[in-house]
């Protein structure tokens, strides 16, 4: 295959971004976690005219502790819970889970207008042991709304949820037979930004401590090129990517991460510097972004893997 694309020019306030170990990535196995303490970490996608995967979804995250560690839910040990914390995983558990088992988790992230929530693992005896998401107003979810596809069962992993509601209800029930070995989800208190967000090379802000990136729904677009920004804020832990589904085309199209390992980068006081335009009319933070230059890529094609990653995603 060809080499990876060359990396895009720094862009304002860092001299210096560099790609992490392994980066480009590429193909259908899903990258380690990955932890920068820089001041800022930026992760791109590209992809080429052909050949299109189900493309990658990842966390852009930068909460204290670790996400499958004091940030995790489980049956056994917290089988009924509010939430609160930004992101984070619910599961049934380690191995085959219970007989008739009962849990429920009100995942209310603090301050958030959104929640998405992202299957990593899905084996349950079919229509007997269901996983239930529901959407709600308030924590009190006097009014929930099932999101479309619930109840979830057997072992079709659904798309990414996410919702403009404050609240999901999460809800697992098994009964006394045919155990299996459930499931797992990552929660983030926040939309999910695709790549039609971010879309024509331009660099999106990504505000808060924790957000869901990826391609889009279905197969991703070809010729596409999308770029996210995070931040790292003042007293925050250090900047992670987890990647939670990866499936592109392998040698041709690729995520980059990379880390500011030079200078100091403030997305939001570029934006701020920029918010006058040209013809003197003021332009909100979110309409000002950093262009970057198209890359380009040539040569033979090699067919991509069309599967789902579930069983990559476990420790």
């Amino acid at each position: 295959p060809p080499p990876p694309p060359p990396p895009p020019p720094p862009f304002e306030g860092c001299e210096n971004m560099q790609g992490v170990t392994g980066s480009p990535f590429s193909g259908s196995k899903r990258p380690a976690d990955l932890a920068s303490s820089s001041s800022a970490l930026r992760v791109r996608f590209n992809s080429d005219a052909v050949t299109q995967g189900n493309g990658f979804l990842a966390l852009l995250d930068s909460a204290p502790g670790g996400l499958y560690s004091s940030r995790s839910f489980d049956c056994a040990h917290s089988p009924s819970a509010t939430i609160t914390q930004t992101s984070g995983v619910v599961t049934d558990g380690d191995g085959d889970y219970a007989a008739n088992a009962q849990c429920a988790w009100t995942i209310a992230p603090t301050g958030a207008q959104a929640v998405s929530l992202v299957f990593t693992r899905l084996d349950t005896e079919k229509d007997y042991d269901t996983v239930s998401v529901e959407s709600c107003s308030s924590a009190a979810c006097s009014d929930p709304t099932p999101v479309p596809g619930s109840p979830f069962s057997g072992r079709d992993i659904p798309d990414a949820i996410s919702v403009s509601a404050p609240v999901l209800r999460l809800a697992f029930a098994s009964d006394a037979r045919n155990q299996r070995a459930g499931f797992k989800a990552v929660f983030v208190g926040s939309a999910l930004m695709g790549c039609e967000s971010a879309m024509d090379g331009e660099e999106r802000a990504v505000a808060g401590s924790a957000v869901l990136i990826g391609d889009g729904a279905g197969e991703y677009r070809p010729h596409s090129d999308c770029a996210w920004v995070m931040e790292r804020a003042q007293g925050s832990g250090p900047l992670k990517v987890s990647f939670l589904e990866m499936d592109t085309e392998r040698g041709f199209d690729f995520v980059s991460v990379e880390e500011c390992v030079e200078g100091t980068l403030n997305v939001r006081a570029n934006a701020a510097a920029k918010a006058e335009g040209e013809d003197g009319s003021t332009k909100s933070s979110s309409q000002v972004t950093a262009k970057v230059a198209r890359q380009g890529k040539a040569g033979p094609r090699l067919s991509s893997k069309q599967q789902k990653l579930a069983s990559a995603f476990e420790k």
